[in-house]
């Protein structure tokens, strides 16, 4: 507990109107969104002294930027206080727009602003932004920096009213202007100390040297700092483990210090840790003792007893020991990056649909962590209150549905999420056309699912593509066994052009497909010659025209077994046969296999027998329509993008046979085999060879795009 004056409180008050209050006569509107056990609901209370009204926001507001949004619209809130990273989100939420109603006056702090939030709001013409800086120990800021045409690198400005700063060496001597040094505060601003620790007030709050009023102190910040030529202050990073996460001080030893004492944990680190793409977030690096292997939701029980939710790790890292220095100390510049195959958790269980795959991807895109299970926790990968709101916006971008935050809160996995997206689903019409990425400035990418019927195969594909290209997957009627599957290729053709035309009523297309995809968008590519529309691109991802085998002779035990081959090597997994197969009748074969999926995680454990023979009824209708195919010749271009390391069938050509009905056949020849072909690693490459046609058709004369003819 940090013991601060009154007389500290009224220079607070005194500083902020001489600085982000200047020149307001009027009564404005201030928002209270600081929780109050944090140091920031003082100086926005406190306005209270001088006439200004408190609008209190609801807790349910504050987590989320569109209900906050509508909330300050509504009363007209003239002055915001938050931390940048709750800024960041509202201002992608439409904060500042024109049109909208904006406040006067916003102060950040609690966090580094990064740059790019700072260059937007320095260069905003109805924001005047205020960044400040200030540890508890002096009265909550203790120095500001308006934004508004500053220079595009942040700083936290000059001391405030009555407020003196120091940048001092080891020696506390002061360090010339541009060298790195410790921040001391002193002044009027300073706490009498912590209460109950006479040691810790000791050790922070020092004499000042530089001050010849008896009993002076300093406050040793821990913050590295440097001054710059105009005399303003640059905040560099910590010089302990102390750390500030989502505008949250953290003893990292006090987490570290409470592991230790889980009676299965050996030696324990935490680091606060920003890997590629991921966000800031803690990690526990766990070395357990000899037979033990603690999972992360007992040592996050187990911590959640001693400490607040802002410092539980997000992650947990068995080790089987820590890393240590030549003195001995933990290593902590060796700690590892953190591994999915390393983080302590329950089985990872891969996605079993398109929507759970849809999931996945924008989990690893927010999280930074790959792989994800539909059985992780949002929470325990490094999700957090605001990532959760980018979540739920992302979600509602990319489906068209909103899910209550509270929905993340009562279970944070993808199959919860996907549960409660599906509720809502089949309340509304059931549409072919799944949305894999909906943004971007490209024309969208059409992909139409293999013989399976679903597409679940494309999702690493998506993700490999890039946020730029949009792309839409074609999957099969029947998989929830609503409509009987489609029976020909040319039926199947002809639906999916009238789905996509909801997105893109006009060429030209790109079209694409792996297996029998391929072949459907071959359909789909004459088709469209025909009614005069211009195909771009048609990616033909391994695919034969003609297939091997007899309509109405195929025995369903055959079909059957195919199948399952087909469902397990899509989803990258070998298929354990049963011992008795050939002895089992369809009807048997199917239960087995049924189960061997709920074993495997291919197949959610609710999932009724009927699901998985609708599954079954579609793959039977799609393989005996390709049995009766045949296709007619396309005076077109055809991509065909093959498997190396699949040998060619006695007498089969490298073109597959595309060779005799195309125009032209442009051919790739890419590492991995049928299935591997969009599984890791070899997806890269597909990903990478698609890319280059993509930005051929995108630049091709003619083409379309944005509006306007490229």
């Amino acid at each position: 507990g940090v013991m601060i004056q009154h007389a500290s409180v009224v220079n607070l008050l005194a500083a902020l109107k001489q600085t982000v209050y200047a020149g307001v006569e009027d009564s404005l509107r201030v928002s209270v969104n600081a929780p109050l056990a944090f140091d920031g609901s003082v100086k926005q209370l406190i306005q209270l002294a001088h006439g200004h009204t408190l609008c209190v926001i609801p807790e349910e507001a504050r987590a989320d930027p569109r209900l906050m949004l509508g909330y300050l619209e509504r009363h007209r809130v003239q002055v915001l206080d938050c931390t940048p990273s709750l800024l960041r989100l509202m201002l992608a939420e439409g904060l500042g727009a024109t049109g909208t109603w904006t406040p006067e006056r916003v102060l950040v702090g609690g966090e580094a602003v990064d740059e790019a939030t700072w260059a937007t709001l320095s260069q905003h013409p109805r924001i005047a932004c205020f960044n400040v800086y200030g540890p508890t120990e002096c009265t909550v800021d203790a120095t500001v920096r308006p934004v508004r045409g500053a220079p595009s690198a942040p700083t936290i400005g000059r001391p405030l009213l009555n407020v003196r700063t120091y940048v001092l060496d080891a020696r506390m001597q002061p360090t010339p202007v541009g060298v790195p040094g410790e921040l001391y505060i002193g002044g009027a601003g300073l706490a009498r100390g912590y209460h109950g620790r006479p040691e810790l007030s000791a050790e922070k709050f020092v004499p000042n040297p530089f001050s010849s009023q008896p009993g002076a102190r300093l406050y040793r910040t821990g913050d590295l700092v440097r001054y710059l030529a105009n005399g303003e202050l640059e905040y560099l990073g910590r010089i302990d483990h102390q750390v500030k996460l989502r505008g949250f001080r953290i003893e990292l030893g006090e987490i570290e210090s409470s592991l230790a004492q889980h009676p299965q944990v050996k030696q324990a680190a935490v680091l606060v840790r920003k890997d590629g793409n991921s966000p800031e977030r803690l990690v526990a690096y766990v070395a357990a003792h000899e037979g033990h292997q603690p999972e992360a939701s007992a040592l996050r029980a187990f911590l959640s007893q001693h400490l607040p939710e802002y410092m539980l790790p997000s992650v947990f890292m068995a080790m089987d020991a820590l890393p240590l220095t030549t003195h001995g100390k933990v290593d902590r510049k060796a700690l590892p990056v953190p591994e999915a195959s390393g983080v302590i958790g329950p089985d990872f269980v891969p996605p079993r649909d398109a929507l759970e795959a849809m999931l996945v991807h924008i989990w690893e895109e927010l999280l930074g962590v790959q792989p994800v299970g539909v059985r992780s926790n949002f929470f325990e990968l490094g999700g957090h209150s605001l990532l959760a709101v980018s979540l739920m916006a992302r979600i509602r971008e990319l489906t068209g549905r909103s899910l209550p935050l509270t929905a993340l809160f009562q279970e944070a996995t993808i199959q919860h999420l996907a549960r409660l997206l599906r509720q809502e689903e089949e309340s509304g019409p059931w549409s072919p056309l799944v949305p894999l990425r909906r943004t971007g400035s490209a024309r969208p990418f059409f992909l139409v699912h293999p013989v399976g019927g679903n597409v679940l195969c494309y999702a690493e594909l998506a993700r490999q593509l890039g946020p730029d290209q949009p792309l839409y997957a074609l999957q099969a009627q029947g998989l929830k066994g609503e409509q009987p599957p489609l029976g020909t290729i040319e039926e199947m053709a002809a639906y999916y052009i009238e789905a996509l035309r909801t997105v893109q009523p006009t060429g030209p297309y790109l079209l694409g497909g792996w297996s029998l995809g391929g072949v459907v968008a071959y359909e789909m590519a004459r088709q469209f010659q025909r009614a005069g529309e211009q195909v771009e691109l048609l990616a033909l991802i391994d695919s034969r025209p003609h297939q091997d085998g007899d309509a109405s002779e195929a025995e369903v035990s055959r079909i059957a077994m195919h199948f399952a081959w087909d469902l397990f090597r899509t989803a990258g997994m070998e298929l354990q046969l049963p011992e008795n197969l050939s002895e089992l009748a369809p009807e048997a074969l199917l239960e087995a296999l049924l189960e061997q999926g709920r074993t495997a995680g291919l197949i959610a454990p609710g999932a009724e027998a009927e699901e998985f023979r609708a599954l079954f009824r579609v793959f039977e209708s799609n393989l005996r329509a390709s049995f009766q195919y045949r296709p007619k010749p396309y005076s077109g271009t055809v991509t065909l993008l093959r498997a190396g390391d699949r040998p060619l069938a006695e007498g089969e050509d490298a073109n597959h046979g595309w060779g005799t009905l195309a125009t032209r056949v442009e051919q790739h020849e890419l590492p991995g085999e049928h299935y591997t072909l969009l599984q890791r690693p070899h997806v890269q490459k597909l990903a990478e060879r698609l890319k280059e046609c993509l930005a051929r058709a995108h630049q091709a004369p003619g083409f379309v795009k944005d509006g306007k003819s490229a």
